[in-house]
């Protein structure tokens, strides 16, 4: 049940940028990903939100995590 942002970068480099953010190179995440194009967000439908629950712990399962 959380907003997600999608941004137009390749997944090194928002790893790259959640790592220094993490180790204390950025002060938010904000800020670490404020230079990067946001291509959309995306909110949970109220509606839905069991449902999401529902599918996440079944993937959760599938993995074993």
């Amino acid at each position: 049940n959380t907003t997600l942002q999608l941004y137009k970068t390749n997944g090194a480099d928002g790893a790259a940028r959640g790592a220094a953010y993490g180790y204390g190179h950025y002060k938010t995440l904000k800020e670490a990903f404020d230079s990067l194009e946001c291509l959309q967000t995306i909110t949970p439908q109220p509606a839905l939100v069991e449902a999401y629950k529902t599918i996440y712990n079944n993937w959760k399962k599938a993995i074993k995590f």
